[in-house]
């Protein structure tokens, strides 16, 4: 939750780097930040991939 508020402050957005937590429709044991918890600040990199994608950076 601290990242939200600086980005609120500061008018930021957050960028994910967790591995898990770019698969869609995968809530647990990822810790994804639930929508109503995000308060509107953007978030990138989280939900854009299929779960039958392998993914890799």
């Amino acid at each position: 939750m601290l990242g939200i508020e600086v980005a609120l402050r500061l008018g930021g957005e957050i960028i994910n780097c967790d591995s898990v937590q770019v698969y869609q429709r995968i809530q647990i044991a990822t810790a994804k930040v639930p929508l109503a918890e995000r308060r509107g600040v953007p978030h990138h990199l989280i939900d854009f991939v299929s779960p039958h994608v392998n993914f890799t950076a």
